[in-house]
């Protein structure tokens, strides 16, 4: 009778790991970025005649190389620094919406690809503060993606995926990026409204609400959840927890007390 249990068993087993597997297969999950942003930039590297015009500068070269000219063997060793401008569309004459800034290094001794560590800081009527990116750019490849890992103003603390792509170069004096940015965190920061007066006896009243703070989480039945808790200690801190399954962040609004705050 006993053996007669253990076949059954092990079917039982492995129809339960066919079972589990077919079923974290079909609930697997498509993310959606929460924002989605579109730039170009524009890299013009010195070349000992177009300093004018030059938006980029090679400040490391190997021995065999020089700081004017790109070295060869896939300009291995050379590091360049760069302050573009960044346009809404490819045309080089747009108008600058911002820089684009940091360093590419040439890191690959048999292709070409660069490291690249650089910020968008963006100043125009729809875009205020920085992103930053990091990450390899294998150059052969059309299309390529690196990290966003933070940011700043419009952008705090969003982070998410950047593919870029070379949408036009000459020689090697010239090139311009296409990068489509997708944010798959975005952090909302709470608009404060402050009111202040004089009390009748003319100390200062200070009152701080706290507007429109959400966080939306769906969970996996598709229920939305939503946990907040203020906490504010008078001459301290203003401190807001955002509390999501399974995460819990905690986000702190300044750090000097009501009065110093007029």
């Amino acid at each position: 009778m006993g053996e007669k249990r253990i076949p059954i068993i092990l079917l039982l087993f492995m129809f339960l790991i066919v079972s589990s597997s077919h079923k974290h297969n079909g609930n697997k999950k498509h993310y959606k970025p929460c924002k989605n942003l579109v730039l170009f930039f524009h890299d013009v590297v010195y070349n000992g005649k177009n300093e004018a015009n030059a938006t980029a500068a090679i400040v490391g070269a190997p021995q065999w190389g020089n700081r004017t000219i790109l070295a060869n063997q896939f300009h291995f060793g050379n590091v360049v620094i760069f302050d573009d401008p960044i346009t809404l569309d490819n045309n080089f004459h747009s108008p600058s919406i911002g820089r684009a800034q940091g360093q590419y290094i040439y890191d690959t001794k048999n292709t070409f690809t660069t490291w690249l560590a650089f910020s968008f800081v963006l100043n125009s009527k729809d875009y205020q503060g920085s992103i930053h990116f990091i990450g390899a750019d294998p150059i052969m490849i059309k299309t390529r993606d690196i990290s966003v890992v933070g940011g700043t103003g419009d952008f705090f603390m969003h982070r998410g995926i950047a593919t870029i792509m070379t949408d036009a170069f000459e020689d090697e004096v010239y090139f311009r990026l296409r990068v489509d940015i997708k944010f798959y965190e975005c952090w909302f920061v709470p608009n404060l409204m402050y009111t202040y007066y004089l009390d009748k006896i003319g100390r200062p009243f200070f009152m701080l609400v706290p507007i429109v703070m959400y966080a939306y989480y769906l969970d996996k039945i598709g229920r939305p959840f939503l946990d907040i808790s203020f906490d504010y200690e008078p001459g301290r801190v203003f401190k807001v927890r955002s509390c999501l399954r399974p995460f819990s962040r905690l986000v702190t609004f300044g750090n000097r007390s009501s009065k110093e705050e007029f």
